[in-house]
């Protein structure tokens, strides 16, 4: 029986998903098997690609749509193995990411999962995105650890798996929060080890325009824990603003903001005269 289960949800991303196996299969830690599961897919090539996929340690699933979290939860309850890791099917890892994160799993039993940095990749990526993990205190206000990383199989069996209900995002901050409540730590390698694909029609990207809509359903299924904590959420929600405010002001005063505005002016002039002409036609 492999140490690790990489589960790897799949749908239409056929394109990719051969990229993020190879990744897996790179590993320096290569105790592990790989799972990827096939939410429903409907686009014929990535059903050409899984269905004459033939690698190493690789067994493909077929499920109808449900969207991630169920997609998720349907592999790692096929695993059997006592740590699983989640690999979103457009992304990839870095050759050391197991290792060393199984490293910190195992040096200490209050550790959950381990998290580690990402580098963004594609149109306007190279950005390093930092997520320290920590305790539940530091996940109340946004998520400090990627929805794909290594964690024990106990603790999602603790917390029900992911909430499926939740098929607009945002699925993996309600989970950690979840599992951090109960006294879980979670760990970190702060190395970019993680590739996110960056995508302008992703569900990360459509979860963020969706944001206070979705924080609302965390809030409300760990009611408890926001009444508890709520001085220190308005707290870092307020100092955020302050830190936001200061930023803005500085750029305000910057020689780049200044000249930026200088030129732009003539064409604000010039915005202003051609909407006063179409006002006198109407």
């Amino acid at each position: 029986m492999p140490e690790v289960t990489v589960v790897i949800p799949c749908y239409n991303h056929g394109a990719f998903v051969r990229a993020a196996i190879d990744s897996v299969l790179s590993q320096t830690f290569d105790d592990l098997d790989i799972l990827v599961v096939n939410d429903g897919s409907t686009e014929p090539g990535t059903l050409s690609v899984l269905q004459e996929l033939d690698l190493p340690k690789t067994r493909v699933l077929h499920k109808e749509n449900g969207h991630l979290s169920s997609a998720r939860n349907h592999g790692i309850a096929q695993a059997k193995s006592e740590f699983i890791l989640t690999l979103d099917a457009d992304d990839t890892l870095e050759p050391t990411f197991l290792e060393k994160a199984m490293k910190v799993i195992r040096g200490d039993d209050r550790i959950a999962a381990v998290t580690c940095d990402v580098l963004t990749v594609g149109p306007g990526g190279g950005e390093v995105c930092r997520f320290p993990g920590g305790t539940l205190e530091d996940f109340l206000y946004k998520s400090e650890c990627l929805a794909c990383c290594l964690f024990r199989r106990k603790v999602w069996e603790e917390v029900g798996g992911f909430d499926e209900s939740m098929k607009e995002g945002y699925e993996d901050w309600n989970f950690w929060i979840a599992v951090t409540k109960r006294g879980w730590r979670i760990g970190t390698v702060p190395e970019p080890l993680y590739h996110y694909r960056v995508a302008s029609d992703s569900m990360v990207a459509e979860a963020d325009r969706k944001r206070p809509r979705l924080v609302k359903q965390i809030v409300s299924n760990h009611r408890e824990v926001f009444a508890e904590h709520v001085e220190d959420v308005v707290y870092e929600k307020e100092m955020r603003i302050r830190n936001l405010e200061e930023r803005l002001n500085q750029l305000r005063g910057s020689t780049a903001y200044r000249v930026g505005r200088l030129l732009c002016h003539p064409l604000k002039s010039l915005g202003n005269l051609l909407s006063g002409r179409s006002s006198e036609k109407d």
